[in-house]
């Protein structure tokens, strides 16, 4: 209902997008709803979200639901901060090295009281049943490697990607990046696997970074999707 609310001539941002199970969404009444992604991700959605006269989908490009443009096709440096009363981003936040560089800079991009809404994997039931629940303090020892990066740093993200893929769920996980090649480290492979989780969440977590950056809480949920 506050979505919908919000929709009404607002201006929404979609981190991570276009999702297929989303149309609906796309559908209300937005003023514009502009799309942020790479661009090697936003080539798969051409045949959906792209123009039929051929234009590619690339930044810059017109985002398209049913032949009817919404908004821009954007990469992060395209972003207008303090510009979206909506900020959308679904199984994405956990993908970032830094999450909390992540949420500083989407509370930028959100008008006052805009709304931020996140989707999150629960870790029972992913790949990731295994894998410890990330901690604040290693959420905001990420955010100051983000920084200042430094060898010590690299060392560090080069061990997360190994323990991680020691302990994921190798039955669920069938990415051949998990375990790379000889001429490449185990971190570099997770950073160039889209797949990969750098942070798992709870309940408890999320609160507090959310807290930790600026925004109230206003609902959460377990949804079974």
């Amino acid at each position: 209902e506050v979505l919908i609310k919000k929709a009404k001539n607002g201006r929404a941002l979609e981190v991570g997008g276009p999702s297929e199970f989303l149309v609906g969404l796309y559908q209300l009444a937005w003023d514009s709803y502009d799309i942020l992604n790479l661009e090697s991700t936003m080539s798969k959605w051409q045949p959906m979200y792209g123009a039929k006269n051929g234009a590619g989908i690339r930044p810059g490009a017109t985002f398209y639901v049913d032949d009817i443009p919404k908004g821009r096709l954007l990469s992060p440096q395209y972003i207008d901060l303090s510009n979206y009363t909506t900020l959308i981003a679904l199984h994405t936040l956990e993908h970032f090295v830094d999450p909390i560089g992540a949420l500083k800079y989407w509370r930028k991009a959100l008008v006052d009281y805009g709304l931020l809404v996140l989707m999150l994997p629960w870790p029972p039931a992913t790949f990731d049943k295994f894998v410890p629940v990330s901690t604040m303090y290693d959420l905001l020892l990420d955010h100051m490697a983000a920084q200042t990066p430094s060898l010590a740093d690299h060392q560090a993200l080069e061990s997360r990607a190994r323990m991680y893929a020691a302990l994921v769920d190798q039955n669920n996980y069938n990415r051949s990046e998990i375990f790379p090649p000889s001429h490449i480290s185990y971190a570099q492979a997770a950073l160039n696997e889209p797949m990969h989780h750098w942070t798992v969440w709870d309940f408890a977590l999320i609160e507090d970074a959310l807290h930790c950056t600026g925004f109230s809480l206003l609902s959460l949920q377990l949804v079974d999707n």
